[in-house]
């Protein structure tokens, strides 16, 4: 079955634009009025949405795990819902689009995308568009992660540093406040991209602000106790998304640990050259978008056949392994935790000798 779903993953990932383009086509003969209202920019939407889907379907296969394909198409169910796309038309996108894949494959093969793609457009019709807030109100730092994004969503990042600096000089633990502060706020603005409620460049300015904000935390971060320990945090090579795995590098300081922050998008032979040159107990690999699975797996499968120590211990987080709390094993670590908090605690645990 494992090599199965690795075939089927390859084939769907050398479908292109023509063959997204011939599903366009069908929708236009199944929904005329659909092609009156789509110009050069809706085609081109249209095309780039229809390879997202056959790229976390194809991770979703290969790592036989349906929940990543069904959460996908829950997060488009909340970003569509503001757009003037239908839920009929997205999910005839998705019926054309498993009868397109079944008419290119062979019958052992879509008769596992048909119950893949079946299953997602059930769930999809089960959802919500409606998503909560990240800023919970068991939050014991609520009221300032509320004003610290409002700061920045008016664009004023002078008080939103002043707030956060009042915070720790009234004595709020700086793990508290990326904990319960930074990591809520930035979901919550994917949550506000994601239902229209503000801009791309929105995003952008709150990540950088807050990225800014962390770094003149960095004199009241730093321990007294070196514990000897060396960890080495990277995104994978193609994820852009960042600022978790600098959180954790960050925490992993605070912790006594020295630890060595690879940014965006660190190619695999990067990483493999820096653990030979700090020597790490500890790898740990970020990922935030699904289809980049398969390039974590590249990496966690390189760095074994690679380093020499069979010590080193390799972890796992950000969202699809929330999604699928099986999937680090899958892919070949040794753990996942959903937070820097757990990824040292974790960590502590995995290098610790058994008595």
């Amino acid at each position: 079955m494992e090599n199965l779903n690795k075939r089927i993953a390859g084939r769907l990932k050398v479908f292109d634009d023509s063959f997204a383009k011939k599903i366009l086509e069908k929708q236009f003969e199944a929904q005329p009025t659909l092609k009156e209202k789509y110009g050069e920019k809706q085609i081109h939407h249209y095309i780039e949405d229809t390879k997202f889907h056959l790229s976390y379907l194809a991770e979703a296969i290969i790592n036989n795990e349906s929940a990543l394909f069904n959460e996908y198409l829950a997060w488009a169910k909340t970003f569509f819902e503001n757009l003037p796309v239908t839920d009929d038309e997205i999910i005839m996108n998705l019926e054309l689009l498993r009868d397109e894949i079944a008419s290119n494959l062979p019958e052992e093969m879509y008769n596992v995308t048909n119950k893949y793609i079946n299953e997602g457009i059930e769930y999809y019709k089960t959802k919500s568009p409606v998503l909560p807030s990240f800023i919970k109100d068991e939050n014991p730092q609520k009221e300032i992660a509320e004003k610290y994004l409002n700061f920045l969503i008016e664009g004023d990042k002078v008080s939103a540093h002043q707030l956060i600096m009042n915070a720790v000089q009234n004595g709020i633990p700086i793990k508290n406040l990326y904990l319960n502060v930074f990591q809520v706020s930035q979901q919550e603005t994917g949550r506000l991209w994601q239902m229209s409620k503000i801009s791309v460049a929105h995003e952008h300015f709150i990540t950088a602000a807050t990225q800014l904000i962390m770094a003149q935390l960095y004199p009241y971060m730093f321990t007294s106790v070196n514990k000897d320990k060396r960890i080495i945090v990277s995104c994978i090579q193609g994820e852009l998304h960042e600022i978790g795995a600098r959180m954790v590098a960050d925490i992993f300081e605070m912790e006594g640990w020295n630890s060595y922050y690879f940014g965006a998008n660190t190619p695999i032979r990067s990483v493999i050259d820096s653990i030979n040159k700090y020597n790490p107990q500890v790898l740990a690999i970020s990922t935030t978008m699904t289809f980049n699975l398969s390039s974590v797996s590249d990496m966690i499968e390189k760095v074994r056949s690679e380093i020499a120590s069979k010590d080193l211990k390799i972890l796992v987080g950000g969202y699809p392994f929330i999604i699928s709390e099986k999937l680090w094993q899958n892919i070949g670590a040794d753990g996942f935790a959903p937070n820097a908090i757990s990824a040292v605690k974790l960590a502590e645990e995995l290098i610790t000798p058994e008595v």
